[in-house]
């Protein structure tokens, strides 16, 4: 048993110095993505690993792990895609002691007979296998983001910062777009029309006419109701900017409410002077009578 071991030893040291010879490369320095480094004999590549003889022992290195291979032998290359070299060579049989028989000892990753789990290898965070992108969805994220930052930044241009305190930018003449102007909704239409018609009101002028009629009744209160109820011309000015810049549909509502406004004033103003005209004549008489 002494004699096998022996042999065995002196077998395997003598396999060593041959793989060397025939296939070692010069001394290479690895670097791998983890921070180590490991220098030795570069036997070759094999099952997309670098083989590596190091002090009478072989050290194998997953490709997908190593971040160089630097040799100081001009115009070294390897090739991890490329077998150079053997499992016969770089995992010679040994002597089983149990059984007295010579058996090779394939490491599970290098042995066909074990199924290799597929694994998405990452090394110190970098990922070796990155995944497809489709530039379409990228691009359309591209544009989606930089919409966002410009509405931001359109947005950030109408505050300024004065001593920490954010105020809000007036816009100039220039900065004012048309399509920022709000539309006019039919309430403020209402409003206008009818301010304005307030506002055109001439409530001295049916004073008079109130009076007048009241003055000569028999004629002057026919005569006032027929000028109040149908002859009265609209004073409504059609030059109105505000008028002017409504659609047409605003524009027909604008005439009725403004004229309906007007019609109720100038009813107002003539009727209710008659009323308390013809009121002074009875006021008078219920004096003089309890008197």
């Amino acid at each position: 048993m002494a004699l096998e071991r022996f042999m065995t030893k002196h077998l395997l040291l003598i396999h060593m110095m041959m793989l060397s010879l025939l296939f070692g490369d010069g001394t290479v320095q690895v670097q791998l993505y983890n921070g180590q480094e490991v220098q030795g004999e570069f036997i070759g590549t094999y099952m997309n690993h670098v083989h590596i003889l190091t002090e009478e022992e072989t050290y194998y290195y997953a490709c997908d792990d190593i971040l160089s291979v630097l040799s100081p032998r001009k115009g070294f290359d390897y090739d991890c895609s490329e077998n150079t070299v053997t499992a016969d060579i770089l995992f010679p049989p040994e002597l089983d002691p149990m059984t007295g028989e010579w058996v090779q000892r394939l490491p599970d990753v290098f042995n066909p007979d074990i199924a290799q789990p597929v694994v998405k290898k990452e090394t110190d965070g970098i990922d070796t296998n990155p995944p497809t992108v489709d530039l379409s969805v990228v691009e359309t994220q591209f544009e989606e983001e930089v919409s966002a930052l410009e509405e931001k930044d359109d947005t950030e241009k109408d505050f300024i910062m004065i001593n920490g305190v954010r105020y809000v930018r007036a816009a100039s003449d220039k900065e004012t777009d048309q399509s920022s102007i709000p539309i006019t909704t039919t309430e403020e239409v209402i409003f206008q029309a009818t301010q304005m018609a307030q506002q055109m009101e001439r409530k001295s002028h049916h004073q008079v006419l109130g009076a007048g009629a009241c003055l000569f009744s028999s004629i002057g209160i026919p005569a006032s109701i027929l000028y109040v109820e149908f002859l009265a011309d609209s004073r409504m000015d059609s030059g109105n900017p505000f008028y002017m810049d409504l659609d047409p549909g605003q524009k027909i509502v604008y005439e009725q409410v403004y004229k309906k406004e007007e019609k109720r004033l100038r009813r107002k103003g003539v009727y209710s002077t008659e009323i308390v005209c013809s009121l002074i004549p009875m006021f008078i008489f219920f004096i003089e009578g309890g008197g």
